[in-house]
Parts: structure tokens; sequence; C-alpha cells
């Protein structure tokens, strides 16, 4: 199973309005796959496109809802194939599942 995003949040006002946003950048210029729940380095990688940030389906929303419970960007993928739809894609290296 592919790993998705779980974050902690502590420290914020309860009260303030805050919007969480993910942005992945590259760590380097390798294509990496999940095998055996590890990142294995697979080759170098193509020149992609700069890659957008993506914001969490409940932004915005109060520091209490954020500090809460675990807050999971669960539909965020990652993908290096160049033929998945433009409608599920952000720039064809990160997918929202819905």
């Amino acid at each position: 199973m592919f790993p998705h995003i779980v974050l902690s949040i502590y420290g914020l006002d309860a009260s303030a309005s805050y919007s969480l946003v993910l942005q992945i950048v590259p760590a380097d210029e390798r294509r990496y796959k999940w095998v055996n729940h590890q990142w294995v380095a697979m080759g170098m990688a193509d020149p992609g496109p700069e890659v957008q940030p993506v914001t969490h389906a409940d932004s915005p929303n109060t520091g209490a809802f954020w500090m809460r419970n675990r807050t999971s960007f669960s539909k965020v993928r990652l993908t290096n194939n160049k033929e998945s739809s433009l409608k599920d894609s952000i720039d064809g290296n990160v997918r929202i599942l819905g």
C-alpha cells in the first residue's frame, strides 16, 4: 500500500483560522518506487513541471479543529505516470483521488 501523509498539529491558536497546504518538492533528480515498505531509487527522473501546492479539503478551519485529531492527506498520491488524467492531476506528479 502506498504511504500517505498524516500529521499531528500542536501549538496553534485555537480560535484563529488556518489553511493547511502541502507542497511536494523533489529531494533529488532520481525516480523512486515504493517497494517492500521503503523507497527504492529506480534511476534518473525525467524533468517535470513545477509541483503545485495542494490545500487540504478541510481548509480553512480553526486551530482547535486542526489540533483535535491527526490530519491526513490520504487522497494525495504521487505518480510518475505521464498518462494520468488531467482531471485528477495537479501537474502529472501529484494526483488527488476523489
